[in-house]
């Protein structure tokens, strides 16, 4: 709050104090502020000042470069600021730098491709000698970028003044800053084949504080092996493919299984990456975990189902609450849905790439479903019509009606590529409007690519209606179809002459967002006293 520069202290000098008062204190000095003398005696008054007593705690002489300042600017502060606005403008930076310092510190970034290499390593620097403020408040670290100082190739070592300036950093300071981030509770790593990543490892995995770890393959090798097993006692632990898309080795399955046996409190897996499998060999869920260890996982994300004859590790989650799976594989996929059926299993969560009639009569077993996600809610083929139209909307949704909060359903290039239009029908929407408990809700809104604009208008007429009447509903989404799954069909224009000509009943009616793919909207009143669907950028 006090600053150096002389043109803050302009709101401190009113008009007489510029007159007067200014004439009359010069006087009193008589030339002397020049004097070092003076100077010590104001910064020694102004020290005194700020080693008082504010509320019931004494406070320690204040050491910041408010003392460094000009003592002509010193001396002025201490004829117009009175002694108790110094005292309150001392607590107040106090109360400032308590509530700051953990938001501030709370989550940090290393990048040397955003920050510059010298600034990382100065920050590197700082960090290893574990007095820095992120030592302490630091709970979450984003590992970006290292490459100046773990691969030469890609950095200026001929020049000797960068040269001397990194190498120091790479050899003495990347693995004491990391374990001095001693209460540092979650990390993303972005992994790069030439990231000292076996270092960087034993630093990280000595942080006693360490319980979620995500690590995104953005470049690797085929024959690399990361070392999970140096980590233990994690809550949570994704692995990512990342810009890496080639299945990563085999061998280190077993280091993954000895991170899981490790973390008896694991209660969250996300394996998202694929492994190479050597045939006959075939990698399956059994292989993760221990032949005789309880799993208390209770939030599990894989891209690949691993089922197979092998189902011992499924039997034992009886913990599992949420399951994100694409349940593609008819044979192993369809053996899993019965042996949650038998086990009495209840998902409170599900997100599936792909529907089936297995995974239909396994949600007609229970209610109680509070999140359901299916990102291929409509596919070719007149067995996959029947199951989104009839079983999902007029078994499943009503079984779960009074627990579920999430809903979402999604095209994608599949209905596309067969040439088929499809839009809500008043079947779907009376099904969809008895989930009274619905916060959020995501449906299809067409899929012809000619006429999206207008298949797109004839979605929100019947579908924004039907959701005003859902007295929780805070979020609702419409999603058109993706073009090889990248793509969307239409974008900002298309939205806003879809929902130009929409008109509402009233913003009381819709407490909720309204999202067009990636475009938010919000309902304004208009000139005419009518009520309109407007693009919202906040």
């Amino acid at each position: 709050m006090l600053s150096s520069s002389p043109s803050k202290w302009k709101i401190l000098l009113s008009g007489r104090a510029e007159g007067d008062g200014r004439k009359e204190h010069e006087g009193e000095l008589g030339g002397g502020l020049k004097d070092i003398r003076v100077k010590e005696a104001l910064s020694s008054k102004i020290a005194r000042v700020f080693a008082g007593k504010t509320g019931e705690r004494d406070r320690p002489v204040q050491q910041s470069s408010f003392l460094d300042m000009p003592y002509e600017l010193l001396d002025r502060v201490m004829f117009f600021v009175p002694k108790s606005d110094l005292c309150a403008a001392r607590a107040t930076c106090y109360q400032l730098g308590e509530m700051l310092q953990e938001r501030f510190f709370g989550e940090i970034w290393v990048d040397c491709v955003k920050h510059g290499s010298r600034r990382t390593g100065a920050f590197f620097r700082q960090l290893a000698t574990g007095k820095s403020r992120a030592s302490t408040f630091t709970k979450t670290l984003h590992i970006v970028n290292l490459v100046p100082f773990t691969h030469p190739a890609q950095s200026e070592w001929q020049n000797p003044d960068i040269d001397s300036h990194l190498r120091p950093i790479q050899q003495n300071f990347v693995a004491p800053a990391f374990k001095a981030l001693r209460n540092v509770t979650t990390v993303h790593w972005r992994l790069k084949i030439s990231d000292p990543y076996g270092t960087m490892c034993d630093a990280l995995a000595g942080t006693a504080s360490l319980r979620n770890l995500h690590v995104y393959f953005d470049r690797w090798a085929r024959d690399a092996v990361f070392p999970f097993d140096k980590f233990g006692g994690l809550q949570r632990l994704f692995i990512h493919p990342g810009g890496y898309t080639d299945p990563i080795n085999c061998e280190t399955i077993p280091s993954i299984r000895k991170l899981i046996a490790g973390s008896p409190n694991l209660r969250e897996l996300g394996f998202m990456v694929v492994p190479r499998t050597t045939q006959p060999q075939q990698v399956t869920f059994d292989d993760f975990f221990l032949p005789d260890a309880p799993i208390l996982i209770s939030a599990l994300h894989i891209s690949s189902s691993f089922t197979s004859q092998r189902m011992r590790a499924w039997g034992l989650l009886d913990k599992l609450t949420v399951l994100d799976i694409p349940n593609a594989d008819p044979l192993g996929d369809n053996a899993l849905w019965k042996l949650f059926a038998a086990k009495g299993l209840q998902l409170q969560a599900l997100k599936i790439t792909y529907f089936s009639q297995k995974l239909v009569d396994y949600l007609m077993t229970y209610d109680g479903l509070a999140e359901l996600v299916v990102r291929e809610a409509h596919v070719a083929g007149e067995v996959a019509r029947e199951i989104v139209h009839s079983r999902l909307f007029n078994d499943v949704l009503p079984m779960h009606r009074r627990s579920l909060r999430k809903l979402q359903l999604q095209f994608t290039r599949l209905n596309l590529l067969s040439g088929e239009s499809w839009t809500i029908d008043q079947e779907v929407l009376s099904s969809v409007a008895g989930c009274r408990e619905l916060r959020e809700l995501g449906l299809p809104a067409s899929c012809d690519i000619v006429d999206r604009v207008s298949d797109l208008k004839v979605a929100l007429c019947e579908i924004v209606p039907v959701a005003s009447t859902l007295p929780y509903l805070r979020v609702l989404r419409l999603f058109p179809p993706l073009i090889f799954r990248q793509w969307p069909m239409f974008d900002l224009a298309d939205a806003e002459a879809a929902a130009s000509d929409i008109v509402v009943e009233g913003p009381a009616q819709y407490s909720f967002e309204i999202w067009l793919d990636d475009h938010r909207f919000k309902v304004s009143k208009e000139t005419d006293g009518g009520y309109r669907l407007v693009p919202d950028s906040r």
